[in-house]
């Protein structure tokens, strides 16, 4: 199995992993989003953050698939990375607070496997050094604090921008606020 094809594997399992965070949200909400700005942290805008990032994931990785270009496979084995030092942050929080919290159960069982396969078939398809790695590992520590909190604002601004639609389209129709 080549990575291009593993990679078409990645988006589902982050759907499922993101699915696990929302239906847990109060839970996830006070122990990961106590620091965040609080119009950052209401489940709707949290929903829209999700969707952004599964829809930038998914773009990723079919991108990867369809389009035979490292530029793309690095950005796919990042994206890859991020979501493995997610779910070992996952793994140690709840460790660390001794329960299992939101997003614990797929990045144990879904995540962190899924990453072993993957640099098991990448090292097997191209020469890289355990300087890379440690290189793409810094860079996907960057790529993931960023990549939250930018989702979580595309969120907040998806979010006022559904409720203006909203708003406008009762105004337009007539209906009853």
């Amino acid at each position: 199995m080549s990575t291009q094809i593993l990679s078409l594997l990645l988006p589902i399992l982050f759907i499922i992993h993101n699915i696990e965070e929302y239906r847990h949200f109060s839970e996830f909400r006070t122990f990961y989003l106590k620091k965040v700005n609080e119009k950052l942290r209401h489940k709707k805008v949290f929903l829209f953050a999700l969707i952004f990032l599964s829809f930038v994931v998914s773009g990723i990785c079919i991108s990867n698939f369809y389009i035979k270009n490292s530029s793309i496979r690095l950005a796919t084995t990042i994206v890859t990375l991020s979501l493995f030092l997610n779910a070992i942050q996952h793994c140690l929080s709840s460790l660390r607070m001794r329960k299992i919290l939101p997003g614990t159960v797929s990045a144990a069982l879904l995540l962190i496997p899924y990453t072993v396969s993957y640099f098991f078939f990448l090292e097997k398809e191209i020469s890289f050094s355990a300087l890379d790695f440690i290189r793409w590992v810094i860079l996907a520590g960057g790529v993931m604090i960023f990549s939250i909190y930018m989702s979580l604002w595309a969120g907040y601004c998806l979010w006022k921008l559904a409720q203006t639609i909203k708003k406008q389209i009762h105004s337009i129709a007539r209906y009853p606020k």
